[in-house]
């Protein structure tokens, strides 16, 4: 009993509304010594939560199998919500237990309680100077989520004070980690408040939360189990707290057996889960599972009855709800040697084989009958376990089939470990088995047990013909993993010979890709081998993508003769692989070449008539309307096309030059004719920049273009003053008054090009000189500067 001011004394705690406040002078001796303050060890805190587990008492909520979706029933993962269940809180505002020392547990994911917070403050004779009294209400949510944690709500039902305490006096709750059980952690914190606020947060139904925390790295425990236990702590205005005398017992675990959206888990401890399975309808018919239910009824009222006979002594049947505790069951896992063991030691039985040939099932399991045995074949006490006997009978396939099923969701839904191969002395989870007779109206609705599988193709996707295109499908079925299968179907606007391909037809979550574009239907289908299958549709609508085009012939500023053949050719990607594709090309003289592409290439010929600079364009549209298009500039020459004879100057623009400023003009002079059918023009090519460049006379040309309407172009090489080696291209423009056969109108005109032949032999990057510095090379898509002083002349 804390103290307060000399002779003052007080009772402060918090205890389950159903207990008695203690009486000044009379309050019960501390609940711990200080030995019992220590912190726990993993295996104590093992073993005081197993000493603390108990059966749920007679008439409570177990796992009924014959309920679909009763309350008690979790038949998705769990995930605690942002505020308690307004039903749950009626439920426990009704229930008796509670108020109780244990609390109301409706099943191991949810728990609730009713508590009487209380600080009584008396003088030296007993005389009450100061009280609070407020009944709170707790509920407590564990999850099965992958997530090792509880949340834990709590709010004030009434707040009533008076002497001492006035509304501005504080008054505070905190959960604890009891005895620091390792890897436990609270946060959340004393939520310490006056009592003003905590009788607002009571009239408005407003709750405080903590969340009770479970690091897996501090078990030694196999799969990395740990037991906690909670508690509350009240603080008085002064500072004082008292801790509430009961405490609550969760486990924590990491099992990798459950779903794979379920290995991390904390669950209430304190009641040890019992499942049921229900003879009779309310109407008086069989559940779904009666040959099985009647089967264990049989096998606890009367063991002695059951086969295998025991000729020398009474059959000990365990699992029994409401019997010893020590005749428990513990789940084993299903692909174990026990497990093995115990359904080999079931079909000797079945199969009257030694040892049982007089004593075994008199009659074997005839058509559309399987054998059941009791205990489950999936349990530590088995038919194989010395220990315990153990009872089998032919029961229909179905009714055998759907409690198997049940079974399955109980170990999941109760989170169930596994108790096999552990370490000696390490707690097991034990369950019991309750079969009762018929509804009551409390446990739910009965519905078909192994029900079928739930899929969901995923919402509708787009993507790229030729990519992969993710599908977010989903299959569940709540008593195994299904088969799932992808297929597709194509629509209307989708052409002949399109295929599609999945990932893995057999994953929810894959990918599908498709040859063409268009609507295609893909079908996810869910098997679980019991139900018919299940399906579910997506739409996943796939573009086209363009084709990629590259000309890979001729390469640019090719050199071909007049009237000998030019061979383009281009190769081209395409992800849809079903297209079909058209090859043009625009030879750049006013006419175009078409040609269907073949295995990706397009390859189109022919001869021009005159001299020329010629763009080509190549153009490839697939047959879903995608075009992509490249080009590449050939030249072409014509020994008897003409010769021609440049001198002339022009005005040198700003940037002409590479890091030198503007200059007042530059002087061009070139002379180049064709003496022969097959060599280089004869001639020569000066540039003449001044106090900058100077290129020599000794200048080699390459060739030549005379146009038939007055232009001119020649490309060569040569050195300059300074010893520079660069290539160049001259052209020039023969003007007139107006447009005519063999010149362009206006006056004449001049362009320069110097680079360095170590950059390449053809203009680039790098480009020393170009008074039309950025225009296109061909000489027909750009206009050379007016000549200022000389003249341009052609010769035909």
């Amino acid at each position: 009993m804390p103290s307060g001011t000399e002779g003052e004394q007080r009772v402060l705690g918090i205890v389950p509304a159903d207990a008695p406040l203690p009486e000044p002078g009379k309050a019960a001796a501390p609940r711990r010594s200080a030995a019992g303050d220590e912190p726990l060890t993993v295996q104590q805190a093992q073993q005081m939560a197993r000493d603390n587990a108990r059966p749920a008492p007679p008439g409570a909520a177990g796992f009924d199998v014959a309920a679909a979706a009763g309350p008690q029933i979790l038949r998705e993962r769990f995930s605690p919500p942002d505020q308690p269940d307004e039903d749950l809180v009626r439920e426990c505002q009704t229930t008796s237990a509670a108020t109780g020392e244990r609390g109301h547990m409706r099943n191991r994911l949810m728990w609730c309680a009713r508590y009487i917070a209380y600080d009584y403050v008396f003088d030296s004779q007993n005389k009450q100077t100061g009280f609070v009294y407020m009944p709170v209400i707790a509920v407590g949510y564990g999850r099965d989520d992958s997530q090792r944690n509880i949340t834990m709500f709590l709010r004030a039902e009434s707040v009533t004070f008076g002497g001492s305490y006035t509304p501005a006096s504080l008054f505070g709750l905190e959960l604890e980690c009891y005895r620091d059980t390792p890897g436990c952690d609270v946060s959340g914190g004393t939520y310490l408040m006056p009592l003003s606020l905590w009788a607002e947060r009571a009239a408005d139904n407003r709750w405080v939360t903590w969340h009770l925390t479970s690091d897996e790295s501090v078990s030694t425990l196999q799969d990395q189990a740990l037991y906690h236990a909670f508690n509350f702590e009240v603080q008085a205005q002064d500072g004082h707290t008292s801790d509430n005398d009961n405490v609550y017992w969760v486990r924590c675990d990491s099992g990798t057996y459950f779903l794979p959206t379920r290995v991390g888990a904390c669950i209430f401890h304190d009641v040890i889960p019992h499942l049921q399975y229900r003879l009779y309808e309310a109407d008086g018919s069989q559940t779904p599972v009666h040959a099985v239910a009647k089967h264990i009824r049989d096998a606890f009222a009367n063991p002695n009855a059951t086969y295998p006979l025991k000729p020398d002594g009474d059959k000990v049947i365990p699992g029994r709800y409401g019997g010893p505790l020590d005749h428990y069951l513990e789940r084993i896992p299903s692909d174990g040697s026990t497990y093995d063991r115990n359904g080999r030691e079931k079909d000797r039985a079945c199969d009257r084989l030694p040892p049982y040939d007089s004593t075994g099932l008199p009659n074997p399991p005839g058509e559309g009958e399987q054998c059941d045995e009791f205990p489950f074949a999936s349990t530590q006490q088995g038919a194989a376990n010395p220990n315990w006997d153990f009872s089998v009978r032919a029961v229909p396939t179905g009714d055998n089939s759907r409690a198997g099923s049940a079974l399955r969701d109980f170990y999941r839904d109760d989170r169930i470990l596994y108790s096999e191969n552990k370490p000696p002395g390490e707690w097991v989870d034990l369950f019991f088995v309750e079969i009762i007779e018929s509804s009551d109206g409390t446990g739910g609705g009965i519905g078909e047990i192994d029900q079928a599988p739930v899929v969901d193709a995923g919402p509708n996707v787009t993507g790229d013909e030729g990519s992969a295109i993710t599908l977010h499908g989903s299959a569940r079925d709540r008593e195994s993993t299904p088969s799932v299968r992808w297929t597709y179907t194509a629509g209307d606007n989708v052409d002949a010979g399109a295929t599609c391909q999945f990932t893995d037809a057999h994953d929810p979550q894959t990918s599908i890709s498709c040859t063409d574009d268009g609507t295609f239907t893909v079908t996810l289908t869910a098997d679980d081998g019991f139900n018919a299958p299940v399906s579910d549709t997506a739409v996943v609508t796939v573009h086209n993508v363009a084709p990629q085009v590259t000309v890979t012939g001729p390469d640019p500023w090719q050199l071909f003769k007049a009237r000998t053949p030019v061979t383009v050719t281009a190769t081209f990607t395409d992800p849809g692989s079903n297209d079909t594709h058209t090859c043009a090309v625009n030879w750049d003289d006013g006419t175009t070449g078409t040609a269907a592409a073949n295995a990706h290439t397009c390859t189109l010929r022919r001869s021009f008539a005159h001299a020329g600079m010629y763009t080509l364009d190549v153009t490839v549209t697939d047959d879903d309307g995608g075009s992509d298009a490249a080009t590449v500039m050939i030249v072409v020459y014509d020994p008897d096309g003409g010769w021609t004879n440049v001198d002339a100057a022009t005005e040198t623009p700003a940037g002409a030059l590479n890091g030198t400023p503007t200059t007042a003009w530059t002087w061009a002079h070139l002379t180049a004719r064709y003496y022969t059918q097959t060599g280089p023009p004869t001639g020569e090519a000066k540039l003449w920049i001044p106090e900058v460049i100077r290129m020599e006379p000794t200048s080699r040309l390459e060739w030549l273009v005379v146009t038939p309407d007055g232009k001119v172009a020649a490309k060569g090489t040569s050195t300059t003053t300074t010893g520079d080696n660069v290539g160049f291209v001259v052209y020039g423009y023969r003007g007139c008054p107006a447009a005519g056969p063999n010149c362009q109108p206006g006056p004449d005109r001049m362009r320069a090009v110097l680079w360095p032949t170590s950059s390449g032999t053809i203009p680039g990057n790098t480009i020393t000189y170009d008074n039309r510095r950025g225009a296109d090379y061909d000489v027909d898509r750009f206009q050379p500067l007016p000549v200022t002083a000389g003249a341009v002349q052609i010769h035909h």
